[in-house]
């Protein structure tokens, strides 16, 4: 069973990963213009 358990570590951390990222870009969805007041740059 240590064989599963690091891939299964690795496949459940991205999959956490790439929800965070995709609950992150919700907000773009929703608005028609975004200020940029926020960006330092």
């Amino acid at each position: 069973m240590v064989a599963l358990d690091a891939p299964l570590l690795v496949f459940a951390a991205g999959l956490i990963t790439a929800l965070a990222m995709g609950i992150g870009a919700l907000p773009f969805f929703f608005f028609e213009t975004i200020s940029d007041h926020g960006n330092v740059a």
